[in-house]
C-alpha cells in the first residue's frame, strides 16, 4: 500500500541532502528511516516518546530539535492528522520550516496530474462520463471505477491498515470486477464473492435469506444493492446477523431525496421504475432515513464523507465528486 506516495516521497528525498527529523514512526516512518538511516537526526512520536532506534530515542514535538537546513518528514496518511502535524510543527519552529509529508504526492502544484485512481493507481487527464443521464468526468478509463468506489477503497485501505487479516474472511455482494483482484489479493480464499444472478460469483446468494450461520463473516461489502432489494429491511438484518461482533459492514445506495424514503409497490414495471426512480431495476428512493432503517436492523451506523479526512485537492485529483455519496460503515449494537 502506498507505494505511489512512497515513491514520490523517496524521490524528493534523494533529490536534498538536508538532514531529516521523521514525524510518526509507523510502517512508513520505518520505511524512511531505514532508507535514509545515514540522514535521520531525529525521530518524533508522542506515542511513543523514549522508545530508542539504534542510537536515536524517540521525542515529543516539545523535545527536538531543529535548525533551517533541517527536513521533517510526516509520515500519517490521514489528511486531518497530517495537516494537524504540520500545525504543530509550523506552531514551534515557525511558517519556513520545511516540510515534506507522504500526502504530497497528491497536492504538490508541479505535479502534472488532472486524475489519479487510488484504486488501479493510474493517472489521467479526465475520466470518463457514465450513468443512465451520463455525469462527467467520474469512471476511470482503465479500471472501471466510479465515485463511490474510490471513496469505498480509501476507507476500506484505512479499516484494515496495520491490522492482521491474515484469518479474516469478507463477503462480497454484487461483486463488482474493479474490486475482485483486489480483494482476491487481500484475503486470498478467505473472500467470498456472492449474487442471486450473477453466474460468475463463488455462490448464489439471496440476502433476505443468507444460508450462512449467525456471525460468519468479518467483512461484507455491499454497494447499490438494496435499492433492488423488495424487502430491503429483512436484506439489512440477515446481513447484520451473518457479521461478527467485532466486524463491520459497509453498505451503500444512492440517496436520491433529502426527504424521508421514497416507495410505492405498485410501482412495478422499468418503464414506471425508470420514471420514477431514475433506474428500471430500482424500487425505492432512498432518503435522509437510510441511516434510521439500518439502526432498526441491528447496526450501529458512522457515516463517513469525503471532507472528513481529504482535502478538496485530493478529491478533486482522485474524482470524488458529491455523487461518490456518502460511506455507511456499519457495526454490530452491542
Amino acid at each position: 500500500m502506498y507505494e505511489n506516495e512512497l515513491t514520490y516521497l523517496t524521490k524528493k528525498l534523494n533529490n536534498c541532502n538536508s538532514k531529516l527529523i521523521i514525524y510518526g514512526f509507523n510502517d512508513l516512518g520505518s520505511y524512511i528511516y531505514q532508507t535514509f538511516k545515514n540522514r535521520v537526526i531525529d525521530i518524533v512520536d508522542k506515542a511513543k516518546k523514549n522508545e530508542p532506534i539504534d542510537n536515536i530515542s524517540i521525542k515529543s514535538i516539545e523535545n527536538c530539535e531543529y535548525n533551517p537546513n533541517d527536513i521533517f518528514v510526516i509520515t500519517a496518511v490521514n489528511n486531518n492528522a497530517n495537516k494537524e502535524i504540520r500545525k504543530d510543527i509550523i506552531e514551534k519552529f515557525g511558517d519556513k520550516t520545511k516540510i515534506y509529508s507522504i500526502n504530497d504526492y497528491y497536492f504538490d502544484e508541479n505535479k502534472d496530474i488532472s486524475r489519479y485512481c487510488p484504486i488501479c493507481e493510474t493517472n489521467h487527464e479526465k475520466f470518463n462520463s457514465f450513468g443512465y443521464n451520463p455525469r462527467e468526468d467520474a469512471l476511470c478509463p482503465t479500471c472501471g471505477s466510479l465515485e463511490r468506489h474510490r471513496l469505498s477503497w480509501l476507507i476500506i485501505k484505512d479499516k484494515i491498515k496495520n491490522k492482521d487479516i491474515a484469518n479474516k474472511n469478507l463477503l462480497h455482494i454484487a461483486p463488482e470486477k474493479i474490486f475482485i483482484e483486489k480483494f482476491t489479493n487481500l484475503f486470498k480464499e478467505n473472500y467470498l464473492t456472492a449474487d442471486l444472478y450473477d453466474k460468475n460469483a463463488k455462490i448464489k446468494m439471496d440476502i433476505t435469506n443468507i444460508e450462512y450461520p449467525e456471525e460468519s463473516f468479518d467483512y461484507i461489502y455491499c454497494s447499490h444493492v438494496l435499492e433492488h432489494i423488495k424487502d430491503d429491511r429483512k436484506a439489512m438484518k440477515e446481513l447484520c446477523r451473518v457479521t461478527k461482533k467485532d466486524g463491520w459492514a459497509i453498505l451503500l445506495v444512492p440517496i436520491m431525496t433529502k426527504g424521508p424514503t421514497e416507495e410505492d409497490h405498485s410501482i412495478n414495471t422499468p418503464e414506471e421504475r425508470m420514471k420514477h426512480y431514475g433506474h428500471p431495476d430500482h424500487v425505492r428512493n432512498y432518503g435522509c432515513d437510510y441511516k434510521e432503517r439500518l439502526e432498526e436492523s441491528g447496526w450501529k451506523v458512522e457515516v463517513i464523507y469525503a471532507e472528513d479526512f481529504l482535502s478538496p485537492k485530493e478529491i478533486e485529483l482522485m474524482g470524488i465528486t458529491k455523487a461518490a455519496g456518502e460511506i455507511y460503515f456499519c457495526t454490530k449494537k452491542r
